[in-house]
């Protein structure tokens, strides 16, 4: 036997010290559950990519689009008529005329011509309030 063969850890006499087998088993089984959280680290990981990509799939696919709940107005109560939502007016300035209406992103755009330039009113689509004028003059 050389002496390059002879090493502590294979000494026969190393594994008869029971504090180093104590330490040995808490070691491996520190080592066990390290191994058991990695592993279960690593399942919950690709379960979440697996429902961010299927979500991104299915959106891509069919659109999101809203609520139909959120958008319609509360149900009438049994016997109840329900009541006609009031007309809106806007009224437009001396001289302007409508051009266009736009509806998207949950607004109405009302677009006039007039001889200071264009106006857009901007309603909102669920409530019809108007929630802002835009002016687009040209400078001469």
């Amino acid at each position: 036997m050389t002496p390059a063969d002879f090493t502590p850890a294979s000494h026969p006499a190393a594994d008869d010290d029971p504090a180093t087998a104590a330490a040995k088993a808490k070691e491996a089984s520190r080592l066990m559950a390290l191994k058991m959280v990695v592993i279960t680290l690593g399942v919950i990981l690709v379960a979440l990519l697996v429902v961010v990509f299927a979500t991104l799939a299915i959106r891509a696919f069919r659109g999101s689009k809203p609520d139909a709940a959120a958008l319609a107005p509360p149900p009438a109560l049994p016997g109840e008529a329900r009541p006609a939502r009031p007309p809106v007016q806007a009224a437009l300035p001396p001289g302007y005329r409508l051009v266009s209406t736009t509806l998207g992103d949950g607004r109405l755009a009302v677009t006039a011509d007039g001889p200071d330039g264009a106006l857009v009113i901007l309603f909102d689509n669920r409530t019809m309030a108007e929630i802002g004028r835009i002016r687009v003059s040209q400078d001469k």
